[in-house]
């Protein structure tokens, strides 16, 4: 009696071990759960001391379930877990949308990276972020909103600093070397109009920080001026390098026009300045403009009275076009309809009486599947009927690129929706089988459930819903 009521007693503590396990598993499952919705809402950043504690209770019950402590301390450690998990996810819930716009300027500097571009005040801005997350956290509404505003003005700073290192750097890098090489001494116009160029271009970033064309525009042009400038600046050095005059430097300049002029053979002089020649260049090239034009009209005129020719061709060749358009018209279709009874010969010479019945519904082809059935509430395809869904495979190649429709079909045994939706089952069965094994557009297979709405013999008896349970494959073929 003592050693039977010892053995209750044991199996007793096992149950409830087992009770305690069991339960202990179920609370941590769902304190994972708990932990994923919070890291889905930024819990960790929205709600740091609730998330983080909670975090930590939960290892400490992991730990402490490890070391077999006491089911009551492991529960605790659980439930605390739990109770600050739950107040992160509601507060981040709720900074989500009270601070939607501060999340966004965030979001928004993150996205033009400019924790890398503008440091010192993304690293402020943050700093007044994770204040105002912890003010909000300890129900300190009116501080926390406070800061928010600061720190939203700082990341929204630090973006516009990001956005300009992107389209500015260049030209300032530019600009820079430019300084450095001391180009605004020997070209200071045209370097100081690049700097205004890029100061113009500064301003319209802030104007407007996004999808700015005209910003892009101006930037090109700030870089252009500072290489024309270097160019001209390197020019000017190559001139006092090699003690050039001011002679050297007019006669050089008259090369270009030269080479233009000697090129169509027009005789310049530079005797009194550049303008002869540019004249001469000017009036040729305004000669061949008009040249250009007297042949344009020219070739109009042509085409107006090939039109004219052309027209009279077509109208002389309309009635022979029409006689042999209605010559070939009948032979193609004497063509076609050849066509179509040697393609429909082949497709019924496939099947054998016992296993599909072939024939043709208006510009479809028919291939009733008689011999293909399933098991009663199926949709399987058994092994057997490889073979026959082969020769169905070969009949849609026959008919290469034309739209196919699998309909599958009960008696009516059965519920209406239970039917439909097996009769579906069924024909999608024998289409993925057809996708499987020969190559056709998916969108030219299409699988069509009707269940019991289309019978073709009597439901009263076994032979008519044998009959009825059916697969049909029509094939749009002309």
């Amino acid at each position: 009696m003592r050693k039977k009521l010892i053995l209750q007693l044991i199996i007793i503590m096992i149950v409830g071990l087992a009770c305690n396990t069991n339960a202990q598993n179920s609370s941590f499952n769902e304190v994972d759960k708990l932990l994923k919705d919070a890291d889905s809402l930024n819990a960790l950043m929205l709600s740091p001391e609730n998330y983080s504690r909670g975090l930590e209770l939960y290892n400490e019950a992991k730990t402490a379930m490890m070391e077999r402590e006491s089911v009551s301390e492991i529960n605790e450690k659980i439930n605390t877990s739990r109770e600050f998990l739950n107040k992160s996810i509601k507060n981040a819930e709720l900074a989500q949308k009270t601070f939607k716009d501060l999340l966004n300027a965030r979001k928004d500097g993150l996205s033009v990276n400019a924790p890398t571009e503008a440091k010192n005040d993304w690293e402020k801005a943050q700093e007044l972020f994770e204040n105002t997350m912890s003010d909000f956290e300890s129900n300190d509404v009116e501080d926390a909103k406070e800061s928010s505003v600061e720190a939203e003005k700082f990341f929204r700073q630090a973006e516009l600093i990001a956005i300009k290192n992107k389209h500015l750097k260049n030209a300032q890098e530019l600009l820079q070397t430019a300084d450095e090489k001391d180009i605004g001494d020997r070209a200071p116009v045209t370097l100081t109009k690049a700097k205004l160029l890029l100061n113009e271009a500064e301003e319209a970033l802030n104007d407007k920080r996004y999808n700015n064309q005209k910003a892009r525009d101006l930037v090109y042009d700030a870089i252009y001026e500072t290489k024309h400038a270097t160019y001209i600046s390197s020019y000017i050095q190559q001139m006092q390098e090699k003690e050039k005059t001011w002679e050297d430097l007019v006669i050089e300049s008259e090369v270009p026009l030269s080479t233009i002029a000697n090129k169509y053979e027009l005789s310049v002089k530079f005797d009194e300045g550049y303008q002869d020649a540019v004249n001469k260049i000017e009036k040729y090239v305004d000669s061949k403009k008009s040249e250009i034009e007297t042949l344009r009209n020219q070739i109009v005129n042509l085409n107006n009275k090939l039109d004219r020719k052309n027209k009279s061709i077509d109208s002389l060749t309309i009635s022979l076009q029409n006689l042999e358009s209605k010559h070939e018209a009948v032979e193609s279709r004497l063509d076609v309809i050849e066509t179509e009874r040697e393609e429909f010969r082949k497709v019924v010479e496939l099947f054998n009486m016992s296993e599909a019945e072939v024939k043709k519904v208006g510009n479809k082809v028919l291939i009733r599947l008689i011999s293909l059935n399933f098991e009663a509430g199926k949709s399987i395809i058994d092994p057997q009927y490889f073979s026959l869904l082969s020769k169905v495979e070969k009949a849609i190649t026959i008919y290469k690129g034309s739209m196919v429709t699998v309909e599958g079909h009960t008696d009516s045994q059965g519920s209406d929706k239970k039917n439909l939706e097996l009769s579906r089952e069924r024909a999608e069965a024998v289409t993925k089988y057809i996708l499987a094994n020969i190559d056709i557009e998916p969108n030219k297979l299409l699988a069509v459930g009707k269940g019991e709405t289309e019978p073709i013999a009597n439901n009263e008896t076994e032979e008519g819903r044998r009959k009825n349970r059916r697969i049909d494959i029509y094939i749009t073929a002309y």
